[in-house]
């Protein structure tokens, strides 16, 4: 991409405006700008060819191509500007050393003569300071056992005005000495006021813990009394307990031996009228069982007997028959058929 040349400008705007608060000459200012407006000059145009290249896609080869070199050349006309900043600095560097040196030089030699005259100008006001400075010494050290002289100007005292402070100085020392005195026999008296109250109150506490201990002892040996005379009833409390207890428990054994005595009397009793009871309803069941027997023998025998009585009636029957045709019947036929009635009848 071929972008278009623009004319070199020759008068920066920002140039001017850079020099215009210098403070300098206008030949230095014309120095200034003659010696940089190349550099403005050159740059402008670089970044007026600059502001054209757009680059928003990584395939713009091109622009990519003329970024970098815009960059490059931007970067050789700052270096380049930087360079004459230094060259030029340093000129005006050795320049102002040069002019401090020359004043140096003459203002010390006028200094020293300047002090020499303001020495002889100011002679009484030196001796004045002198004298109070003395003045305020010696007054300082009078005064300094009584109190702090640093809060005085006494050299500008008049010799009255110190005359009254010392006095005053000496009279609130001395009062403070004796207020001091007073203070500190005060302090003894009342530490020692102090000290036997203390001793008081340790004599009187020492009473109250001897009374205390002795109550507390005549309450441990009560308390103790009192304990023994809780376990002795307790103890007589518990061996009644367990008397009664035991006497109970004998009584409830005594009880329960005679509730199981007649327990096992009247299951005695009750198992023998069981048994009794068993025995005579089995002798019972065996007599009508025997009955029953003896029953069916009566009956089988009957049975039988009246089989044979048939069999003899009918004997007879026919031996009758044979009487009514003037047949005899034997007589052990009668006899026979007697018997067997008999023991049918049985």
């Amino acid at each position: 991409m071929q972008t278009e040349q623009l004319p070199v400008v020759t008068t920066p705007a920002l140039l001017v405006k850079a020099l215009s608060d210098s403070g300098l000459s206008q030949a230095e200012n014309d120095a200034l700008f003659n010696a940089f407006l190349p550099h403005y000059a050159t740059a402008i145009t670089l970044m007026s060819e600059s502001e054209t290249v757009v680059v928003t896609d990584p395939t713009q080869v091109t622009e990519i191509r003329q970024s970098s070199e815009l960059r490059k050349k931007l970067k050789a006309t700052r270096v380049a500007a930087d360079k004459l900043r230094v060259d030029m600095k340093e000129d005006s560097l050795r320049r102002a050393k040069s002019i401090q040196n020359v004043y140096n030089a003459l203002a010390e030699k006028i200094e020293a003569e300047e002090e020499r005259l303001m020495q002889q100008e100011k002679i009484a006001e030196r001796m004045e300071a002198a004298r109070k400075a003395k003045l305020s010494a010696e007054r300082a050290d009078a005064l300094r056992p009584y109190t702090d002289p640093t809060h005085y100007a006494l050299g500008d005292m008049t010799q009255a005005a110190f005359d009254d402070l010392l006095s005053g100085a000496k009279t609130a020392h001395e009062n403070r000495i004796a207020a001091e005195k007073k203070a500190a026999e005060e302090r003894a008296a009342a530490e020692q006021a102090r000290r036997e109250e203390e001793a008081r109150v340790r004599a009187e506490n020492e009473r109250l813990r001897r009374e205390a201990a002795e109550r507390e002892a005549a309450a441990k040996a009560e308390r103790e009394r009192f304990e023994a005379e809780q376990r002795e009833a307790a103890r007589k409390a518990r061996e009644e307990r367990e008397a009664a207890e035991a006497a109970a428990r004998a009584e409830r054994e005594k009880l329960e031996a005679e509730a199981r005595r007649q327990r096992e009397e009247a299951e005695a009793q009750t198992r023998a009228e069981r048994e009794a009871a068993e025995a005579k309803a089995r002798k019972e069941r065996e007599a009508q069982e025997k009955r029953h027997k003896a029953e069916l023998a009566r009956k089988d025998k009957i049975a039988k007997g009246g089989e044979r009585l048939l069999e003899a009636v009918n004997t007879l029957a026919v031996t009758a028959d044979v009487r009514d045709t003037h047949v005899k019947v034997s007589r052990l036929d009668w006899d026979k058929l007697i018997a067997i009635a008999n023991e049918l009848a049985e």
